[in-house]
């Protein structure tokens, strides 16, 4: 399991694993498939979601970069998370709008 997070969902709550399911969903979806940085950040980011994590552990462990990463000079990370709004702002105007 990803997490332990609940939310609401209309008007009961959303078991945890079904959170990981959704999010599993979208990474696995047609607007993610042919983009597998997305994905890769988006399920790295879900599983370390309430946590303080550093540019350099998304750099490092996320994307692959090398140890040597400086996000002082490299703005990989916040390039990367750009895109990936981006992407999951197509993800709902691609006929997902349902999607929770």
């Amino acid at each position: 399991m990803l997490t332990s997070i609940t939310a609401r969902d209309g008007g009961g709550l959303l078991p945890s694993q079904k959170f990981d399911d959704l999010i599993r969903r979208i990474a696995k979806s047609d607007t993610f498939r042919t983009a597998p940085v997305m994905q890769s950040l988006l399920l790295y980011l879900w599983a370390h979601q309430g946590q303080s994590i550093s540019e350099y552990a998304i750099a490092t462990e996320a994307l692959g970069r090398p140890p040597a990463f400086d996000p002082k000079s490299d703005s990989t990370v916040r390039v990367q998370v750009g895109r990936l709004r981006a992407k999951l702002k197509e993800f709902y105007e691609t006929g997902n709008e349902s999607f929770p």
